[in-house]
């Protein structure tokens, strides 16, 4: 994963502040499941999972209302290795469709957006006074995460925005199925590592996409 900055503050947690966020919110986790009955845990990690996406989703979102004309977050790759080794060491892939088969609707569906020019989103918000959300397939690519349940939009940001904050439109991406992830990798806040080498893979996006991923593990698990 490439993450860039421009000119923008950071906005989202850096270096230790990102590891100190994480561990706690662990911390937090393991508190609030203790001693839950399998029901009472899937419960409490799917309000959890819904509060995080939100956080996450819309401190993205907002960033461009507070940062310098093209000063915003950018970044390219995805929220979660590609290729990961297994127990023996070799290299795999994760299951990805090579089409985009997933419908994601912006009125039920999770969808993480970043927006970067201002006088871009404000044509799109005016657009859509008159209009409806207009699905373009060479416009509109992404990603849909399985378990962790959002929808990542890397093209047609602007729109895409405006439908996610709106809840109209329906776009359709391609489906990755992130389980394999689960006995394979682990993350501190700051990077994902090799569970059988503890080497480093990648770079973790933001820490909050860490949380997300512990919580779907631990739900996976209460599921089988």
């Amino acid at each position: 994963m490439i993450f860039m900055r421009r000119y923008a503050p950071d906005i989202l947690p850096q270096g230790e502040h990102a590891k100190n966020e994480f561990n706690f919110s662990l911390h937090f986790i393991r508190s609030a499941l203790a001693e839950k009955s399998p029901e009472e845990s899937r419960t409490i990690i799917q309000y959890l999972m819904n509060i995080v996406r939100n956080d996450l989703k819309y401190s993205l979102l907002a960033n461009v209302i507070y940062s310098r004309e093209h000063g915003t977050v950018n970044f390219r790759g995805t929220f979660f290795p590609f290729e990961y080794p297994d127990e023996r060491g070799q290299m795999k892939h994760l299951p990805c469709t090579e089409e985009p088969i997933r419908r994601v609707d912006f009125a039920q569906d999770f969808v993480i957006v970043v927006p970067w020019d201002i006088k871009r989103l404000a044509r799109a918000i005016t657009y859509f006074i008159n209009n409806t959300f207009t699905y373009i397939w060479q416009s509109h690519t992404g990603y849909y995460y399985t378990n962790v349940d959002f929808a990542y939009i890397g093209t047609g940001r602007h729109s895409s925005s405006v439908g996610s904050v709106m809840k109209k439109g329906i776009v359709y991406v391609k489906e990755v199925d992130i389980t394999p992830l689960f006995d394979c990798i682990y993350t501190d806040g700051i990077d994902w590592y090799s569970t059988f080498t503890g080497k480093r893979i990648s770079t973790l996006l933001d820490f909050r996409v860490g949380v997300l991923f512990e919580l779907a593990k631990k739900l996976h698990q209460l599921t089988g």
